[in-house]
């Protein structure tokens, strides 16, 4: 076999991996949420990432549901995007209309601040169906079920970060203490010293 006949198979070799490789990314695409808290009783800044357009169509509104569980929600400006709020519960939802169709192609996120509530217990999972308008069609990411095509963008609560006070010193002396008794040591025996010299020069 010559040279270029190895190069040219080795290449179509490459091409099908590649291949091969971006299929999976591309069928798993679709939109996630990510907060910069999941702690009970505080307040987080959601990023809801819209991956990809009804197949190939852009995407005109995205709408997002407010699970019960999240004791308030305020809207955040987002560039591009005017904010239809509507937060009377039940039922809440923020819809983001887009001033540009956003091309299927590309990629975006949405953002809102929302506050959890102190005894959401550690370990809750909290969904945020997303409908998404495009030009031609829509999605409903809506899904809760594992494998789904159309899962809905998921948050776990996490267990809030404690703080762990600094270990004492053995005999419950930490090392200001420790410093702190060294220095009365020394300045006594200097006392003692000086007071001695005196007696002797007497």
């Amino acid at each position: 076999m010559s040279p270029s006949r190895t190069i040219a198979g080795a290449s179509v070799g490459v091409a099908a991996l590649l291949l091969a490789l971006s299929a999976p990314a591309a069928a798993s695409a679709h939109v996630t949420v990510d907060g910069t808290s999941t702690a009970p009783g505080t307040a987080s800044t959601l990023s809801f990432t819209i991956e990809h357009g009804c197949d190939a169509s852009p995407t005109t509104a995205v709408t997002i549901a407010i699970p019960d569980e999240v004791s308030a929600v305020t809207p955040i400006a987002n560039a591009g995007w005017t904010i239809e709020a509507d937060l009377a519960a039940p039922g809440r939802t923020m819809t983001y209309v887009a001033q540009t169709p956003l091309p299927s192609a590309v990629h975006d996120t949405l953002v809102m601040d929302v506050t959890f509530p102190d005894d959401l217990p550690e370990g809750t999972v909290l969904a945020f169906p997303v409908e998404q308008t495009c030009e031609v069609g829509s999605l409903a990411w809506d899904s809760t079920a594992a494998d789904a095509d159309h899962p809905a963008p998921q948050l776990a609560i996490a267990a809030p970060v404690v703080e762990e006070a600094p270990a004492a010193e053995a005999g419950g002396v930490g090392p200001v203490g420790v410093v702190a008794l060294i220095a009365a040591v020394v300045a006594a025996a200097l006392a003692t010293i000086a007071l001695r010299r005196q007696q002797a020069s007497r």
